[in-house]
This record gives structure tokens, C-alpha cells and sequence, in this order.
């Protein structure tokens, strides 16, 4: 009798496995209206599966009626098919993971209404080349851009006040970044990897710079640091051989092991009587005094 009721329950839990395998289960509050599947929120719909067949895709407005208000987390996971993707007025968020793995979606108009891009929404598009950020965005979460190779330059709007760590890491084609005022610090490995940054502008305001931020940026050549800054986190720089100039200013009170490891070209320029002078001379880097 056991056995036969052992296998019963191995049969029943044999079925459901095979049944969320193939994506025949969905949540109780799914809902499925052409290629997409969504789920009902206050009376909008997020996305939160797309069944379509790829290509340039412009999401509706509407799903059943339901006005489309966010894209769900995974809604669009692992979609390489996908060429170039539009969003519709009207959402607000994009979820964690949204698009990741895309790889070969090359552009993607994020529309104004949005205010934040999800953990890794878009980690891994190593096609996206265009991406249009709308002056509502508030917020990048971590790893939001990471690994997208072929991303060569992005405007971040004036009302972006925090970028995530590692939102950046590894765009190894991004050439140029200027940070919003509204950001206060330089967030942990946040442009780790970005091989081909040339220039990167930190504006007043900026308190600190995290730990590995901009580590294994080859071809930077210099970099301003802003009065106001007053850490310099571990490694922060390390590997970025191209950079030849370092301004640090007198407010910079604390400098991370390593900071400036396999920088062999470089200069510091740092104030009289500064906490960077004592830092240099500590671990032998050359540097220049200034007056403030």
C-alpha cells in the first residue's frame, strides 16, 4: 500500500515538474493577451512573460484594456531574438532582470514616466548600441547596463540621483560618462572593465568614490576629483594603466589600499599639507603640490 501510494505522489509531483517545465502553469492573477503574458496591479497591467517571436517589437499601450504601467521582472529574460524593443508611455518601472540576456537587441527608447531601471534589467544586451533615457528617470539600479559591450556613449538625465554598483561594468565600448549633479557617490565597480572610457565627468557633490569604481579603465588618461570628495576607495583605479594625472583635492581625508595599483604612468597633483601628499609618499607614487 505504501509503494502505491508512493508511487501515486511521485506520478503527481512527475506532472507538475513537466507542466511548469513547459510554462503550462502561470500565477493565479496571470493573464495572457497575445504574445504577452501580464499580471493585474491596482488595475494595470505588468508584464510579465513575452511569447512573441522577436524582431523589432513595440509594446502596446494597453493589454486587454488594462493600461500597460511596468515591465515585470524576467518579462523579457534570455529574448536574443529581439532586434530593438519600444515602450510605451504610461510605464513607470522597469524591473529587475527585465531584458537580461538580450544579446541581440541593438536599441531601446525608455519613455518619459519612467523613474527606475531594476537590478541587471538590462545585464548581458552585449548588442545594445543606442539607448534613449527619459528625464524622469530617478534611479539605475546595480548591474542595470553591465556587459553591455556595444554601448559606446549614454546621456543620463539631470534628475538621476543614484547609479547602483557594477551598473556599468564591462561596456567595454563606452567612451565617455558625465555623472548627474544629484549623484552623491561613485558607487562599487560601477565602471569596472569600461575599457574604452577616455573621459568620465564627477561633478561637485560627490562625497565618495566606491571601491573599484573605475578599476581596469585603460585608456583614462586624467581625472579631476571634485572639492567635497572625501574618500577614495580600495582599488578604486587599480589596473587603469593609461592614467598619467590623478587631482585630488584637500577634502579627500581617506585613501583605499591599492587605489592606484598598476598605474605605472601616473602623476598626483594633490594640495600642501593634504592627506593625499602623505598617502604618495607612503606608497611611492609621484605627485605634484599645488597650493588650494
Amino acid at each position: 500500500m505504501r509503494n502505491v501510494m508512493y508511487m501515486c505522489r511521485r506520478a503527481v509531483f512527475l506532472s507538475v515538474a513537466l507542466c511548469l517545465a513547459a510554462g503550462l502553469f502561470f500565477p493565479a492573477d496571470a493573464e495572457i493577451s497575445g504574445d504577452f503574458g501580464y499580471a493585474l496591479e491596482d488595475g494595470r497591467a505588468v508584464i510579465t512573460k513575452y511569447h512573441g517571436s522577436g524582431g523589432n517589437l513595440i509594446i502596446p499601450r494597453r493589454l486587454d484594456g488594462y493600461p500597460v504601467a511596468a515591465i515585470g521582472s524576467r518579462a523579457f529574460a534570455g529574448r536574443s531574438d529581439l532586434t530593438a524593443v519600444s515602450i510605451p508611455q504610461g510605464v513607470t518601472d522597469i524591473g529587475a532582470r527585465a531584458f537580461i540576456g538580450c544579446e541581440g537587441m541593438t536599441g531601446i527608447i525608455i519613455p518619459e514616466g519612467v523613474t527606475s531601471l531594476g537590478n541587471s534589467a538590462f545585464y548581458g544586451c552585449s548588442g545594445l548600441a543606442t539607448v534613449s533615457l527619459p528625464d524622469s528617470l530617478t534611479n539605475i539600479d546595480a548591474w542595470a547596463f553591465a556587459r553591455c559591450y556595444g554601448l559606446t556613449g549614454i546621456l543620463i538625465p539631470a534628475a538621476v540621483a543614484n547609479i547602483g554598483e557594477a551598473a556599468f561594468y564591462g561596456c567595454t565600448g563606452l567612451l565617455e560618462i558625465s555623472i548627474p549633479v544629484g549623484v552623491t557617490g561613485i558607487a562599487f565597480g560601477v565602471f569596472r572593465g569600461c575599457t574604452g572610457l577616455t573621459s568620465i565627468l564627477i561633478p561637485t557633490g560627490v562625497t565618495s568614490i566606491g571601491n573599484l569604481a573605475l578599476s581596469y579603465c585603460v585608456n583614462l588618461c586624467g581625472i579631476t576629483i571634485p572639492e567635497g570628495v572625501t574618500s577614495i576607495g580600495e582599488s578604486a583605479f587599480d589596473g587603469s594603466a593609461g592614467l598619467t594625472s590623478v587631482v585630488i583635492p584637500a577634502s579627500v581625508t581617506n585613501i583605499g589600499d591599492n587605489a592606484f595599483r598598476d598605474c605605472p604612468q601616473i602623476t598626483l597633483t594633490v594640495v600642501r599639507r593634504s592627506y593625499a601628499i602623505q598617502y604618495a609618499k607612503e606608497n611611492g607614487i609621484p605627485y605634484k603640490r599645488v597650493r588650494k
